[in-house]
């Protein structure tokens, strides 16, 4: 991961110009994915899941959180 430790490589972005949906940012790469919600907290509780889930395959924790909501 290099010198950016987990918590400072995503972040949490409110687009209003788009309904309000809430996107996960990564900083290092700069690409970033909707997180399907409107919702704040839930938003907060998918960037933490991901971030857990992202040291072994960042891919696969978004897709799987997506089914799920």
């Amino acid at each position: 991961m290099g010198d950016m430790e987990m918590k400072d490589r995503f972040r949490i972005i409110c687009y209003r110009l788009r309904g309000g949906n809430y996107y996960i940012h990564d900083n290092q790469t700069g690409e970033r994915e909707s997180l399907h919600t409107t919702d704040p907290k839930r938003a907060s509780e998918l960037l933490r899941l991901d971030s857990l889930y992202t040291s072994e395959c960042h891919q696969g924790a978004l897709e799987s959180l997506k089914i799920k909501i």
